[in-house]
């Protein structure tokens, strides 16, 4: 220890510049990262996913109005881009309500209900795969977004 006060790391701002980058591991966190960044790059940048994972940062980019392109794993995002402000309503997590999920499938003669979560085609998986293992679960949707897991 040097007595210092702070991480031996330092981060200078400066002009972004725009990548192609191939993901090694389907990776949400780190494709939504350089998407991110790419905003405020001059010019395209594009991350291709070696599978397909969430996508939720592609479908708020797109309601914010940047100019995003998804083409099977390859996702493009042009930079320097002027968002517009939207009102957004941001629903409940789907992964952290899996683990109250398998609970109910491990308890005899139980039930649980799980109201207003996010869930679209890249989030379903675990749901068919507790019904391919005997589990009953059901869910609808309300205007256009999902109400709830039974």
């Amino acid at each position: 220890s040097n007595g210092a006060q702070f991480a031996p790391l330092t981060i200078r701002g400066g002009a972004l510049r725009p990548i192609c980058y191939e993901m090694p591991i389907a990776s949400a966190q780190v494709k939504s990262a350089v998407l991110l960044a790419g905003l405020y790059a001059e010019g395209t940048t594009k991350v291709t996913e070696p599978a397909k994972c969430r996508d939720h940062t592609e479908r708020m980019l797109k309601k914010f109005g940047a100019d995003i392109s998804v083409k099977g794993l390859v996702v493009c995002v042009k930079g320097r881009a002027n968002l517009i402000a939207k009102d957004v309503d941001v629903p409940g997590d789907i992964s952290s309500a899996s683990f109250f999920l398998a609970g109910a499938c491990i308890s005899k003669d139980s039930s649980i209900t799980v109201k207003s979560v996010g869930l679209n085609p890249t989030r379903t998986a675990f749901l068919k795969l507790l019904q391919q293992m005997g589990a009953s679960i059901s869910w609808k949707y309300q205007n256009s977004k999902m109400a709830g897991i039974s």
